[in-house]
Formats: structure tokens, sequence, C-alpha cells
């Protein structure tokens, strides 16, 4: 590179880093201005739910609102944290628009720690429970599998993967699908159980992914908010059939017959 190019390129380092600090030194100005002027009369939301569900989907529908603030996994992993740390520091002052702010947290998470923000959610009663459920549990699997092959979790209608079917396809346990259906089933059934005495509604992703408008609103309602218009990015990943992305669909439908799970395989 000549020195021409080299002192362009550092200009361009030089730039870029000017404009990252532009950036969080904004941020950090924000941050103070809700410190002193926001509030914390919002209401509070959990999305309950496990991966594959269309929860990133959700998520942007809810955050979409200008009265609501909805984040993602923050209860993933506490990387050492305690856990009313982390709990205090994102239930905390928000801007004075917003009037309702929550997260997602899966059944097993965090993956690092205990019960501990389980036990804070059932324990405030005025809590809403959005409990987030695929009833086609092969597809949720089927989903989860493809994903961990592809490194690929969610596409959006201006980013698409334009991945094909091969690239896609896998093969299934049988043993493993028996168990990871028994084990939802028996999450889902806990939550329902556990968050009896909480303002409470159910939203299943074959609604979410056919009209996710119509539940953006259902919840909207649910959350004693008004309706805004919804502008929906996300898209389905795997709109193929179960038979063709699962290899050895056949052997597993004949394994499943008279159990719980065969209806799985209607499709």
């Amino acid at each position: 590179m000549s020195e021409f190019g080299r002192g362009l390129h550092k200009s361009y380092i030089k730039i870029d880093h000017l404009k990252k600090y532009y950036h969080l030194l904004k941020k950090n100005l924000y941050q103070k201005r809700v410190a002193l002027r926001g509030h914390m009369g919002y209401g509070k939301f959990i999305i309950i739910c496990r991966s594959r569900t269309g929860s990133s989907l959700l998520k942007s529908l809810l955050d979409h609102h200008p009265e609501i603030a909805c984040s993602g996994e923050i209860f993933k992993t506490l990387q050492g944290k305690d856990t009313h740390t982390v709990w205090n520091q994102f239930f905390n002052k928000k801007p004075k628009n917003i009037k309702q702010v929550g997260c997602k947290i899966f059944y097993y998470h965090p993956l690092d720690g205990g019960t501990e923000v389980w036990d804070l959610i059932e324990r405030d009663s005025e809590i809403k429970i959005i409990h987030l459920i695929r009833k086609n549990r092969l597809s949720a699997l089927v989903s989860q599998k493809i994903g961990e092959k592809t490194k690929l979790w969610s596409e959006n209608v201006d980013r698409p993967h334009g991945l094909n079917l091969d690239e896609k396809r896998i093969s299934l346990d049988f043993e493993e699908c028996k168990n990871t259906f028994q084990k939802i089933s028996n999450y889902e059934e806990h939550t329902r159980r556990a968050f009896s005495n909480h303002p409470y509604t159910e939203i299943y992703y074959e609604n979410l992914a056919e009209d996710p408008i119509s539940t953006a609103y259902e919840l909207y309602e649910f959350l004693g908010l008004s309706k805004k218009e919804v502008v929906v990015k996300n898209k389905k990943q795997n709109p193929e059939k179960l038979s063709e992305l699962i290899m050895n669909y056949e052997d597993l439908k004949q394994q499943f017959l008279g159990t719980p799970w065969e209806v799985h395989f209607e499709n």
C-alpha cells in the first residue's frame, strides 16, 4: 500500500472511532436524561417460552409500540452477576412515554444460575405473563436443529438467507424427539400452574405466524394499551413441509403412531 493509501486508511479508522465515540456519548447522555426525568410507574410483563416459538417476531411486534420497551433474553446467562442486580438494572427508570416494560425468558434460563429470577416473577402477581407456545413441538425441534446446522437463527424480509432445501435437511432421533416433547409439555404445564395468580395470556406460534398483526393487537389490549400501526419485518425461515425437511420423516412417523405426539406428523 502506498503512503497515500496508508494515510487514507488511518483517516478512515480515526473517523470510525470518532463515530463510535459520538454514539456512545449520545447514548450516555440519553441514559442520564432518562435517569433524571424518567419514571418507574410502568407495568411489567414477561414473555415465557422455549426457543423456536417465534419469540423474536413477538418481541419486535411489542417493541414497535411507542409505549412498550421490550428486551430480549436478559436472563439467559448471569455471567457472575447477582439476579437482583440484573433485574434492577433492567426495570429501572424509563422515558415518560413508556407504559409497559418486559423481556423474554426461556423455561430453562438462566443457563448459569439458579431459580431466583423465577421467584422474583412469581412473587410479584402484578407482572403480566405472556406464555408463547408452539403447538407442533416437532416443528420447533426441526427449527432448532436447522439453526444449529446453519448457524442462522432469524430471517428478515430485507435480509433473506437464500438457503436451499438440501442445506437445511436434517435427520432426527426418535428417543431425543420423545424426550424433548415430554420435557416441553412439562414446562408448559408448570408455567400455567406457577403463574395462575398473575394476569396471564397464552399466544400460539401458529396464530402469530399466520396473522401477526391481529396477535399484536390482542397483546396491546392485554397490556392495556391502544392499537398502533404494526410493521412486520420477520419472515418464516423454514416454510417447507416437515416431510421435506426431515430425511427420516416416514420412519419417525411410524414410531410415533399411537403416542400423544402422532398429531405432529399430520402435515
